[in-house]
């Protein structure tokens, strides 16, 4: 940036919809988060089936740009159209109602002492999922949130003391909609635990570790209720072809006699094409989160050989609204309008939201977006409160405060 030039022209920025000027300032600010470009470079020329686009559709969802990291996550597995005959989608409209996966999960939670719920590693919906449940899981008794995603070296013991994520608790964490969750479960009193295996260790050796983890968190607690969201797999309970025969969910029932309560929302996930889903998606097209009852009243459960999970939970297709996804504006996040005309910095930005009460260099943002050219529009989802707002490039940043009233 060449200042003498620049400097009086920001001097002050247009926000919002209102006209409102604030002053804004540069800053020195380092970006951990990776620009598109940046992304796409990683995986330039990859066929399909390659295992770094998995890392890629991960980095897409750090940064809140939801189709990019579906779209990745398909070429990492080669996702392909299913088509379904017409009569294959009444015959399952047939067999199958829809029901409220919230409302059921609600009245399974008093029976319960442990409810796992899994989610994939890429789809920041999954998050946003476990959020809604945990106003009412937490007045049913369940105190205790334990993430794998969180780094099992006293990460947890400084973020139930600081209340809010920094990057060094755990990579996962990095998604705006992880920490954001987790800033909800601490505002409504859970006590956050970490159980994920120490060191780099996988298989038969991590389920092991993991599940002795949290026998003893249990041990520790015995009069509490649990809610464990960790990745896929894990929350598979009977018998399984890896993790050496047996996840977290069924090593932890043979541990404590506890059998869990397993949720899935992974293996019936969106795809970034709606053609690719699963055949309950394009047969009943999902507005709200859903479960499916057979005519019996039996919930639909995930089951693949002698592998299973009580329940499954489908998700609505996400759509865009001013090139972001819907529920960034929902569970009262307002559509908050950034205008770009007086942003003088060369093109394209990241524009990340702090809470002004966390550490701006190292908490989690509230919300992110990157933003093409000045014409491209900025908008996040933001709730009530006040904001300090970084627009970044590779080389200058800038700050300004926002209150969203």
């Amino acid at each position: 940036m060449k200042k003498p030039i620049y400097v009086a022209l920001l001097s002050f920025v247009v926000l919002s919809c209102k006209t409102k000027e604030v002053e804004i300032k540069e800053i020195t600010f380092e970006n951990r988060y990776k620009f598109s470009e940046d992304i796409e470079n990683s995986v330039q020329g990859l066929e399909p089936l390659n295992p770094d686009y998995q890392d890629s559709s991960v980095d897409y969802s750090y940064v809140v740009n939801h189709e990019k990291a579906l779209e990745h996550w398909d070429l990492a597995t080669n996702a392909q159209p299913k088509e379904h005959k017409q009569k294959q989608l009444d015959s399952v409209r047939n067999l199958y109602k829809v029901n409220d996966a919230k409302d059921y999960i609600l009245s399974q939670a008093d029976h319960e002492k442990i409810i796992m719920i899994n989610e994939m590693h890429y789809n920041a919906t999954h998050r946003i999922f476990t959020e809604t449940l945990l106003k009412d899981l937490y007045a049913k008794g369940y105190k205790n949130l334990c993430l794998e995603a969180l780094n099992n070296d006293g990460s947890d013991t400084l973020l139930n003391a600081l209340r809010y994520s920094k990057y060094e608790f755990g990579t996962y964490l990095w998604n705006p909609q992880f920490s954001n969750m987790i800033r909800e479960a601490l505002k409504i009193g859970f006590k956050i635990h970490a159980y994920e295996t120490k060191g780099d260790i996988g298989g038969e050796v991590r389920e092991i570790d993991q599940a002795n983890n949290m026998a003893k968190i249990i041990e520790e607690n015995p009069d509490e209720k649990f809610l464990i969201h960790c990745g896929s797999g894990h929350a598979l309970e009977g018998n399984i072809k890896f993790f050496g025969g047996v996840a977290l969910a069924g090593r932890l029932d043979q541990m404590t006699g506890i059998d869990p309560f397993t949720i899935d929302q992974v293996f019936y996930s969106e795809k970034s094409k709606r053609e690719n889903s699963n055949i309950f998606s394009q047969a009943f097209n999902f507005e709200n989160y859903s479960i499916l009852f057979d005519k019996n009243s039996k919930p639909f459960g995930y089951k693949r050989g002698k592998a299973w999970m009580d329940l499954v939970v489908f998700h609505p297709i996400t759509t865009y609204i001013n090139k972001r996804p819907n529920w960034v504006f929902e569970r009262g996040n307002k559509d908050v309008e950034i205008n770009m005309d007086k942003i003088n910095l060369e093109f394209p930005v990241m524009v990340l939201a702090f809470n002004s009460n966390e550490e701006l260099q190292k908490a989690i943002p509230i919300d992110i977006t990157e933003v093409e050219d000045k014409d491209a529009g900025c908008h996040l989802g933001l709730p009530k409160g006040n904001y300090n707002i970084v627009v970044t490039n590779k080389s200058e940043s800038i700050l300004f405060k926002k209150d969203v009233l």
